[in-house]
C-alpha cells in the first residue's frame, strides 16, 4: 500500500547458481540480492548456512547480499532459509517465502528479516510494471519547468561522477535535445548552453518481452558487481563529456504515446546512482514529436 516490492528470478552468469532479486521503493529503498551455490541452477526450499557477501562469496555456498540506500556490507556472512517458492526455470518469479539473517564482518550486530512477496500482490499491470508510488522524486518548483512544451532538467549531488553537482534545464531554441526509441525503451541526446553533450537511455526490461514498448509505471534498476543480471530489469544508462558509469536507480514513465514503433509523446523522470551507491543524478523531461 505505501512502497513497490518487486521480486525476480534470473542468471547472474552462465554455469552459475540461480539468482534472486529483490527491491523495495518506497520511503526508504532497500535492496536484496540471494544466489543459489553453483551446483543449482533453480531455487529450492531449504536451509542455506554459510552464506558469503554476494557477488564475491565462496560459489560452493550461497550468496547474499543487503543494502539500504548507499550502505551495505563489503563483506559478510549468515544464512538464508527459503519457505516456499514458485518459478520454473525460465519463467518468471511468482511466489517467493524467505527468511535471512546478515552479519557485517566489521560488526557483531545482525541484519534480520523476512520476505513474503506473491506476483498477484503486487500490484504489477500485466506486463509486470508497478505503479509510481507517491513521493518518488520530480523536480522541484524552482527548476523553471515550462507549463508546456519540450524540456529536459537535470540535477546532481556534487559526488556523482557523470552529474558533478551540476543544474541544467535544456529547452529548444537555447539547447539541444533529441529522443528516439529504442527496443524496449528510449535514447535522449542533450546538448547545453555551455556545450556540454549528454547522452541518456532508459530501457524497460522488466517483462518477458525486451522489445515491448515502455508503458506508465516505475522500473526499478540495479547493478551488481559492475554488471547487469541477465534477466527482465530495467537499465538507466547516462554519459556526459567523456563520463561514465555503472549504474542503479529507478526511472518511471508519467505518460508515453507511440505511433507503431515512434515516441510521438512521453513524460519521464528519473533517479541513476552510480555504482549503485552515495549521491544521484536526478532528471526529468518531456517530449512531443
Amino acid at each position: 500500500a505505501d512502497a513497490v516490492l518487486l521480486a525476480w528470478q534470473g542468471t547472474w552468469q552462465p554455469g552459475r547458481g540461480r539468482y534472486l532479486g529483490i527491491s523495495v521503493l518506497g520511503d526508504e529503498g532497500w535492496s536484496g540480492d540471494f544466489q543459489m551455490k553453483d551446483s543449482l541452477d533453480s531455487l529450492h526450499v531449504g536451509l542455506y548456512p554459510r552464506v558469503g557477501s554476494f557477488p564475491l562469496h565462496d560459489t560452493s555456498f550461497a550468496g547474499q547480499g543487503w543494502s539500504k540506500g548507499s550502505r551495505k556490507c563489503d563483506s559478510a556472512n549468515g544464512w538464508v532459509v527459503i519457505d516456499a517458492v514458485e518459478a520454473l526455470l525460465t519463467a518468471l518469479l511468482t511466489r517467493i517465502e524467505m527468511r535471512f539473517e546478515q552479519v557485517c564482518s566489521n560488526s557483531s550486530a545482525r541484519l534480520r528479516g523476512k520476505v513474503v512477496w506473491h506476483v498477484d500482490d503486487a500490484g504489477l499491470s500485466g506486463d509486470r510494471v508497478a505503479s509510481i508510488p507517491t513521493g518518488a522524486w520530480s523536480a522541484p518548483a524552482t527548476a523553471g519547468i515550462p507549463e508546456e512544451g519540450i524540456y529536459a532538467y537535470l540535477e546532481s549531488d556534487p559526488g556523482h561522477y557523470v552529474g558533478q553537482g551540476r543544474k541544467m534545464l535544456f529547452m529548444p531554441g537555447s539547447s539541444g535535445i533529441s529522443l528516439d526509441a529504442s527496443p524496449g525503451g528510449l535514447n535522449i541526446a542533450l546538448t547545453g548552453t555551455d556545450g556540454s553533450y549528454w547522452q541518456g537511455a532508459l530501457l524497460g526490461r522488466y517483462r518477458t518481452d525486451v522489445t515491448a514498448p515502455l508503458t506508465t509505471g516505475i522500473y526499478p534498476v540495479r547493478r551488481v558487481g559492475g554488471t547487469f543480471i541477465n534477466d527482465p530489469e530495467g537499465e538507466v544508462r547516462w554519459s556526459s563529456d567523456g563520463r561514465a558509469c555503472s549504474s542503479s536507480g529507478w526511472f518511471a514513465i508519467d505518460h508515453i504515446v507511440y505511433a507503431g514503433q515512434v515516441i510521438r509523446e512521453v513524460d519521464a523522470r528519473f533517479e541513476d546512482f552510480c555504482d549503485g551507491v552515495g549521491e544521484s543524478l536526478r532528471g526529468q523531461f518531456r517530449w512531443r514529436r
